[in-house]
Parts: structure tokens; C-alpha cells; sequence
């Protein structure tokens, strides 16, 4: 997936203020994004880590 598909495919959303969650690695200079499509789920972000986002009932997307 190229990322205008990406973006147009985020703003096809039927909700346009659900959360977009992206994984980032943990070793420094290691970043990267392999898109393949979204799917909508809900989530809730943790009360420990607000950088995770976990299952529950806020709109979201998960970027796969």
C-alpha cells in the first residue's frame, strides 16, 4: 500500500475522529510502516501507558 492509499482509505473511514494507532519499534533508527490496509475496532488507551491502546469501546483503527 502506498500511503495516499493509506490516506484515502483512513479518510473513507465512517468515522473521521477514531483513533489511528501505529506500533513503532523500539530500537532507535529502526522505524517503519508496512500498510496493507485498516480495519476498525474499538479500543481504549491504557491507563498505565497512554501509547498502548487496548481493547474497549472508543472508536479506533488499526493500520495492518
Amino acid at each position: 500500500m502506498k500511503v495516499f492509499e493509506l490516506v484515502e482509505a483512513l479518510k473513507d473511514l465512517p468515522d473521521p475522529n477514531a483513533i489511528v494507532v501505529v506500533a513503532q519499534s523500539s530500537i532507535p533508527g529502526r522505524d517503519w510502516l508496512a500498510a496493507t490496509g485498516v480495519i476498525e475496532r474499538k479500543i481504549q488507551l491504557s491507563k498505565e501507558n497512554p501509547d498502548i491502546a487496548l481493547p474497549g469501546k472508543d472508536p479506533g483503527v488499526e493500520i495492518i
